[in-house]
């Protein structure tokens, strides 16, 4: 049977989430061949998941984790994908995104099965298979509560952004939270390795990572220019690509008010984090001046100086 690329980021989704997301959604999601994929292979690994978590239990070696924020088409992907280079760090990685309820048992086979591709079919970046994924991928996995579900089921960000600010999230959101990073870490990390993750969903809910990893580290990035307009473009495409429903909101709108909220509630955000924990950037100077910003967060991070190749 051909796998459809796309699951590589929507993955299998456990069907919790599925039931959640039919629930949640005002209309009726188009039926493709995709879409079966993605039920029948959430299905199939949900006996998987049970059996992994009787198996692996909460590592004693991962570290505090350091996490990416900022809003999405910031340049997140950019500083993820050279700062997990240039320090060798963990992270989460495509082969473990795409279906972490089954990538520790099955992890050798996953990385046979998921080829690399040129681009990741929605904003042009390249999708190598062990290349570096965010933290909100993979909890898609896992529950359908923060915004980045609501563009597949083709809802407004922005309004979904302002009430997952609100939300005084669940004990089982948390423990999925948790065990996510766990097993990213069991997949990827090893004695003497930092832990790198990039959670631009969290960008506005810095207590719900605090909470868990009080002594977590973040770099924020910002971008100056042509934010809202990336941001539009990447909601119009990740729908069209990603979606099971279309999406028919106001794109313009969605993405101005989804960057005004971010930016906003960022200034609020970014007064729980212990000075000592943060490290701000600028999109622009990563693009013109990428050694010395990235030596500057190697020395954040504790790793020594490197030369770009």
């Amino acid at each position: 049977m051909f796998l459809n690329p796309r699951l590589i980021i929507v993955g299998c989704l456990r069907p919790s989430v599925q039931f959640s997301l039919l629930k949640k959604a005002k209309r009726f999601p188009t039926i493709s061949f995709y879409l079966i994929q993605n039920i029948l292979l959430g299905w199939l690994v949900e006996p998987i998941y049970w059996i992994q978590k009787t198996i692996y239990k909460r590592p004693n070696d991962m570290p505090d984790p350091i996490f990416i924020i900022g809003s999405w088409r910031s340049g997140t992907t950019y500083l993820h994908t050279e700062i997990v280079k240039a320090t060798n760090a963990a992270t989460i990685k495509n082969t473990f995104s795409c279906c972490p309820q089954a990538a520790l048992i099955f992890k050798e086979f996953i990385r046979k099965l998921i080829p690399s591709f040129e681009n990741r079919f929605f904003d042009w970046v390249p999708l190598p298979s062990e290349g570096p994924q965010e933290l909100d991928i993979a909890l898609l996995k896992f529950t359908c509560q923060h915004p980045p579900s609501s563009i597949g089921i083709g809802e407004s960000l922005s309004n979904n952004l302002k009430r997952w600010y609100k939300w005084k999230a669940s004990t089982d959101f948390k423990k999925n939270l948790e065990l996510i990073l766990e097993w990213a870490w069991i997949h990827d990390g090893a004695p003497g390795k930092i832990f790198i993750n990039k959670a631009p969903a969290f960008t506005t809910r810095i207590d719900l990572l605090l909470e868990i990893w009080p002594n977590a580290k973040f770099i924020y990035i910002e971008r100056k220019f042509g934010l809202k307009n990336s941001i539009e473009k990447s909601i119009k495409s990740f729908n069209k690509e990603f979606g099971f429903i279309p999406y028919i909101a106001d794109a313009s709108k969605d993405a101005q008010l989804t960057k005004s909220f971010i930016l906003k509630k960022w200034k609020l955000m970014r007064g729980l984090i212990n000075k000592k924990n943060l490290i701000e950037i600028e999109y622009e100077n990563l693009i013109n001046m990428p050694e010395k910003t990235i030596n500057s967060l190697k020395k954040f991070t504790g790793v020594s100086n490197f030369k770009l190749r």
